[in-house]
């Protein structure tokens, strides 16, 4: 194993895939040790030329430290490093006389403890090998991570598809203060590098002290009956454009394009269609390894806002990833699937009352800013709201309240009695004036992100 750090991994990827194997059949997919059991094997790989073996192994939580190059030793010991921290715990486990139940005939952990402290001998471990006659040499350290202000364009790879997102670190972020974190999730058609131009979380960054991040999604080429006619043949109902797999995508009420039918569209649109459909969950979970061990961030103060389809998008992290979300936004977006928050989460929701979808499902040029307005238009209750309060665990009962923000009234409704027993809230926005447009100044006098991070800057994880 000392041959790991002294460059020769080929003579250790025998002992690390045995130290593998046990994770392998002892935690999760999703276990942290597991990953990093898999990455410090995978870069061992790497280093002895074995690129194709290490493949299935670089999962994200090794992925992301490609930019130090994987051959590199100092990335072997991060890997390694990580494997001695989760067998520390193992360690205790033994004491205790337990392992861990998902063991299911694997030997006690003990039995392979030796294996990755044995590697740490000749790189900066805290003993000597019994009878090795080696002493402790210091590893290349593994790169301190410090917060430095500017943008970064960041890629993980998941299931071979490549995904693209710009980390923004604002100038007042300090470069060891664990900051806040800003998921922005842009609209359908639109782009990580068109919401860090104009969403005006950027200069939010920068103001309040946090880090914004701006994903994009992938690219489809999907089918809707925008008609009704029961069929989705007719002209403008086949589109190509990006789109968050909020519910609907790639079922039956939205269908993919069939492989024939991608290969008519032009030649520039079929290269971005070159990927197989994906969750974007899992490219939220690797975005979110990434950031961790990229960036100093506040994992008890991620915080996320989508626009329209984005917006649709985050009702779905709403749903599902709410134990690690401190609070949520949308704007322009409604839930596409229903179901019960983990975590008793508080949301904000806003629309303008000059939608263009509300302009059209009612023929009016504007929503009321009147306390009534839900029950003078109740399929806007139903389509915004009693999903959002099912999910939450809130029964119907609000307060309604009026401000004025740059010239422009905004109406607002707050649900804060819980089913549950628990604090969380909904607070639904009306801004006046405004049609479907994220509020960024110039789209609309109101810069929404800078009350919505007064929102953000108050909501933490427990």
């Amino acid at each position: 194993m000392a041959a790991l750090a002294n460059g020769r991994a080929e003579s250790a990827i025998p002992a690390l895939q045995l130290a593998l194997a046990r994770y392998e059949g002892s935690y999760s997919e999703a276990h942290p040790r597991r990953a990093m059991a898999r990455c410090v094997t995978g870069a061992a790989l790497v280093a002895a030329g074995r690129g194709a073996d290490a493949a299935p192994l670089l999962v994200p939580a090794c992925d992301i430290h490609a930019r130090w190059g994987l051959a590199d030793p100092t990335v072997v010991a991060w890997g390694l490093r990580a494997v001695r921290a989760s067998m520390s715990h193992l360690e205790e486990e033994r004491r205790h006389g337990s392992t861990s139940p998902s063991n299911h005939g694997h030997p006690p952990s003990h039995h392979l403890l030796a294996l990755p402290l044995l590697a740490l001998t000749a790189c900066g471990g805290d003993a000597t090998a019994p009878g090795s006659g080696s002493t402790n040499t210091p590893c290349n350290p593994t790169p301190a991570v410090r917060n430095v202000p500017g943008s970064y364009s960041r890629t993980v790879t998941i299931g071979g598809v490549t995904r693209e997102f710009i980390v923004y670190v604002g100038n007042s972020v300090g470069a060891t203060s664990a900051a806040p974190v800003v998921f922005m999730f842009h609209g359908s058609g639109q782009s990580g590098p068109q919401f860090y131009n104009i969403s005006r979380w950027k200069e939010t960054a920068d103001a309040h002290g946090l880090i914004a991040v701006f994903p994009s999604a992938l690219t489809y080429c999907y089918k809707e009956d925008l008609n009704a006619d029961g069929d989705m043949s007719d002209a403008g109902e086949t589109t190509v454009e990006t789109k968050w797999t909020s519910g609907r995508l790639n079922t039956a009420e939205r269908p993919l394009c069939t492989a024939a039918e991608v290969a008519t569209r032009p030649s520039a649109e079929r290269a971005l269609l070159a990927h197989p459909f994906q969750e974007d969950l899992a490219f939220v979970d690797s975005m979110l390894v990434a950031l961790q061990a990229g960036f100093v961030v506040n994992a008890k103060r991620i915080h996320g806002t989508g626009f329209s389809n984005g917006a649709q998008f985050v009702t779905r992290l709403v749903a599902e990833r709410s134990s690690v979300f401190a609070s949520l936004h949308t704007h322009g977006g409604a839930t596409e699937i229903v179901s019960t928050a983990a975590r008793a989460i508080s949301v904000n929701g806003s629309l303008g009352n000059m939608d263009q979808h509300i302009q059209e499902a009612y023929d009016i040029p504007a929503l009321p800013m009147t306390q009534d307005m839900f029950t003078r238009y109740p399929g806007v209750k139903l389509k915004y709201v009693l999903p959002m309060l099912s999910m939450l665990r809130l029964q119907d009962v609000s307060t309604f309240q009026q401000s004025t923000m740059n010239g422009k009234l905004v109406s607002q409704w707050t649900w804060r009695t819980s089913a549950a027993g628990a604090s969380n809230t909904f607070t639904f926005s009306l801004v006046g004036d405004n049609d479907h447009a994220y509020p960024n100044g110039i789209l609309h006098p109101i810069v929404i992100a800078e009350p919505l991070w007064q929102f953000f800057s108050t909501q933490l994880l427990p």
